[in-house]
């Protein structure tokens, strides 16, 4: 026991060695990494997939109601929010739909209010430019959402039309055609109220900025490793058989050098969490907490094995980086999990990278104790493969 003692104090100084070092690659890390997770949201998937339309809308000179008609629409969230109307003449808005100022034309006609409200079939000609985009598609959608609500209501003022005159009231028509206008209009200004909204995201129940920041976050602690391979490179056969004829064995060498590996990974990770706290990035929880510290713990067995196993500091820093990279790409990490191919989110959801990012996430949305467990099993199963290596490597 007191060599070991001795074995442990020597690793730990070895670690004091090695700060200076560790610090300036993980200073260089963070610069990278974070420029990468606040650029990749809005390279790949930013907040809105398609900016706001401007229509050129083209009202008769007395077209005073189909404005007030049109303002009352403009004036609806699901409208507003993705249209913007813009009242121009005839020529000008010919011109501005030439020149990309416009994205369609709406040529309203002088009856059109009219024409609603006493049932004629009066439609709006809509003019698109040559080449239509995205945006074209989105409106398409919403004039042919438009178009079958205006042909359910004048459907209805028809037959109540056709009621009234087979029954020898045709008195009656007018005010049953205002009756009905008025509770068709009710309607559909309040028919926001019978959906849901749901923000559906390639990042899940997370914004696309944490999405990142938790994949960087991963990438930041196993990438470690790199700045840290001085400390982290096998020891030499001559050195390991003096310790092992010392009484230090495999399991006691491997458990210094982890514990040594988890103090530097852990400060790291220590000081990231406590900024993204302090930043408001993060509310602080005893999830959140545990969710790093197992990480690290997971990623520290990880990078050990990957050293001894690859024999030396250059092999393990190679090894170290492509795989972490390959990793990171299969696990979602780089591209989100919803854009790659099946057989490759197949295989990506059992990578280390993929698991860690599943608790993480925790911090952020629905706590996930199962991801926790996961990562605690991967942390003993690294570090007894890396007990495995050293007995190999006896």
């Amino acid at each position: 026991m007191r060599t070991f003692l001795i074995y442990l104090k020597m690793e730990l100084k070895r670690v004091l060695r090695v700060i200076p070092y560790f610090l300036a690659g993980a200073t260089v890390l963070t610069l990278l990494l974070g420029t990468v997770a606040l650029s990749a949201g809005t390279l790949i998937y930013g907040d809105r997939a398609v900016g706001k339309i401007t229509i050129g809308m083209i009202l008769p000179e007395d077209g005073a109601a189909a404005k007030r008609v049109l303002g009352m629409l403009e004036s609806l969230d699901s409208v507003g929010s993705v249209c913007e109307f813009v009242y121009v003449d005839r020529e000008t808005g010919k011109k501005g739909l030439a020149d990309g100022e416009f994205y369609c034309l709406m040529d309203v006609p002088g009856t059109f209010v009219q024409d609603i409200m006493n049932g004629t079939n009066t439609p709006v000609t809509i003019i698109f430019p040559e080449h239509a985009g995205t945006e074209a598609a989105v409106l398409k959608a919403l004039t042919d959402s438009a178009a079958h609500t205006l042909g359910i209501s004048q459907a209805g003022i028809y037959a109540a039309d056709e009621l009234c005159l087979a029954n020898g009231h045709p008195e009656a028509v007018a005010q049953v055609e205002a009756d009905l206008n008025r509770i068709y209009l009710r309607y559909s200004a309040s028919r926001e109220g019978y959906f849901g909204k749901q923000t559906v995201s390639a990042a899940g129940d997370v914004s696309m900025t944490e999405y990142y920041g938790i994949s960087a976050f991963v990438m930041f602690l196993l990438l470690l490793g790199i700045p840290a391979a001085q400390f982290l490179a096998p020891h030499s056969r001559v050195f390991t058989q003096r310790l092992r004829m010392m009484g230090v064995g495999a399991f006691q060498m491997a458990s210094a050098r982890y514990g040594a590996a988890v103090l530097l990974l852990g400060g790291a990770a220590a000081l990231a969490f406590a900024a993204a706290v302090c930043l408001g990035t993060v509310n602080f929880s005893g999830y959140g907490a545990a969710a790093v510290a197992l990480t690290c713990l997971a990623a520290a067995a990880m990078i050990l094995f990957i050293y001894e196993l690859a024999g030396s500091a250059p092999a393990g820093v190679m090894i170290l980086f492509f795989g972490t990279v390959v990793m990171a790409f299969l696990a979602g990490g780089l591209v989100p999990s919803v854009f790659l191919p099946a057989s490759v989110k197949a295989v990506g959801q059992w990578m280390p990278a993929a698991l860690m990012m599943d608790a993480l996430t925790g911090a952020f949305a629905a706590p996930a104790p199962g991801a926790l467990a996961k990562l605690g099993a991967m942390a003993a199963v690294f570090f007894l493969l890396t007990v495995g290596v050293m007995k190999r490597n006896e």
